[in-house]
């Protein structure tokens, strides 16, 4: 049953729109009513919504609009079940509306000031009871059109072959109800070739790509047109650098600085999107080539002082796509002129020390550069190395003599610094035979004696340490 009166349904509207029943009797004279018949069709006006009530015995209603302006308007339903309509206009041509995409109608047209024309609505099926709304705009002749929300017609693409990217023509202008849209690109011979897609939006993916630059061409029912241009690019295009003596831009650079000076290490970027970018500061290990990064430098500039003669940075520059780009930089100083001696000779680079024996010294060593952070000391005693790492070096006891040396180095590549101490031990020894009354010592002495006679000998002995 219900399929015999959708079809004799669809039979009337078919012989009402070819003229098998007269509508011609419709005229601008019938009076505002219920909307159940031409006469008592309900008038309605640009910026007016209506509420539409259905039902299996009451299936459709009739709506009267005559403009008060010559231009193009929307009649359009927003309806949970699908809806179709009929325009008959002042000349009794009858226009079908529905949507194969959806539930509601459009129809969006240039209407003549004055004239009378009549909407009816209904529903698809006619046994269905329900209510929804019908609205009435006036739509501009014309309109404004971008690309994937921007201001501009033309835009770069960021594309992904590993993720789907839309391009979307976003129409600007407010009322417009109803446009079409074709989508293409040109071949080498720059002829269009139709993509055959007609939505405000076209997705692409890895393995459809099949141009660099994708068209638009977007169409409202007053028969203009605008096109917007979508330049599609592999990547980002992402390219750091930084500037060298000549302002040239280079992925390396070297720089040469004093021992106590600094420098700021600066980063560029260019990008299609150049929007969120960040740079990430890295210290290489000389040794292992390991990264260490630095803490909280999110900066474009990263400002290094002088701690070896040899230093190696890197910036890594992220885009929000992840790609990535790295910029180098080689720091070296110039000279740190180190020199070292001991204490109280700086003219000298070693020193004769006398001590008395089981004496206690400190050896003490003075070290001069541009920049003292960073000195070592390395005592040795002859071939011994000693457990100290410090500029000074005490003997709690002397045992002998002996020969200290200490090795000066710094962290910006001079020659090593060689400090010597010699060290002897004055014992005050002396020696002699016999001492007269005024305290004469002699280091010889004669001594007689008789045929057969043992003699000691033994000399008088003086010293610290006997």
């Amino acid at each position: 049953m219900r399929e015999l009166k959708r079809t004799l349904a669809a039979i009337l509207a078919m012989a009402m729109i070819i003229g098998l029943f007269p509508h011609t009797a419709i005229t601008a004279r019938a009076e505002e009513g219920d909307g159940k018949s031409y006469e008592t069709a309900i008038e309605i006006s640009s910026g007016d919504t209506k509420t539409v009530s259905l039902s299996e015995e009451d299936s459709s209603r009739y709506f009267k609009f005559i403009p008060t302006e010559t231009s193009c308007y929307s009649f359009t339903s927003i309806s949970k079940t699908r809806v179709f309509c009929w325009l008959y206009d002042y000349e009794n041509e009858s226009y079908s509306a529905y949507s194969y995409n959806s539930t509601d109608f459009i129809i969006d047209r240039k209407f003549e000031k004055g004239q009378c024309y009549y909407f009816q609505v209904f529903f698809e099926d006619s046994s269905i009871t329900d209510s929804f709304d019908v609205k009435l705009t006036e739509t501009p002749a014309d309109f404004t059109v971008c690309a994937n929300n921007t201001e501009s017609d033309t835009t770069d693409v960021i594309f992904d072959s590993e993720e789907s990217t839309e391009l979307t023509a976003n129409v600007t202008t407010e009322g417009a109800a109803y446009y079409s849209y074709m989508w293409y690109i040109k071949d080498s011979d720059n002829k269009i070739v139709d993509l055959y897609y007609n939505s405000s939006t076209y997705t692409l993916n890895g393995s459809s790509v099949a141009s660099n630059v994708y068209y638009c061409k977007v169409t409202n029912s007053s028969n203009v047109s605008h096109t917007v241009t979508f330049i599609i690019h592999p990547d980002n295009d992402l390219y750091a650098y930084t500037l060298d003596d000549e302002n040239n831009k280079v992925s390396e650079a070297s720089y040469e600085i004093s021992p106590k000076g600094s420098i700021d290490l600066k980063a560029y970027a260019e990008a299609f999107d150049d929007n969120n970018i960040t740079y990430s500061w890295y210290k290489v290990d000389q040794e292992t080539n390991e990264l260490s990064l630095i803490k909280d430098e999110k900066t474009s500039t990263l400002e290094v002082s002088a701690s070896s003669n040899y230093e190696y940075y890197k910036c890594c520059v992220s885009d929000s796509y992840e790609y990535k780009s790295w910029v180098d930089y080689y720091i070296s100083t110039t000279s740190n002129n180190l020199v070292a001696y001991p204490a109280g000779y700086p003219d000298n680079d070693s020193v004769d020390i006398n001590v008395k024996p089981k004496a206690s010294v400190k050896l003490e060593v003075v070290a001069e550069a541009e920049n003292t952070n960073g000195i070592t000391y390395t005592w040795y005693d002859g071939d011994t190395l000693l457990e100290n790492n410090k500029a000074s070096y005490s003997i709690a006891e002397i045992d002998g003599s002996h020969t200290y040396v200490c090795y000066v180095d710094d962290s910006f590549g001079s020659d090593t610094q060689n400090v010597y101490f010699n060290i002897y031990v004055d014992n005050d020894l002396s020696a002699y035979a016999w001492m007269d009354e005024n305290d004469i010592t002699y280091d010889y002495k004669e001594e007689y004696v008789e045929p057969k006679k043992s003699v000691t000998l033994k000399p008088i002995v003086s010293a610290i340490d006997t």
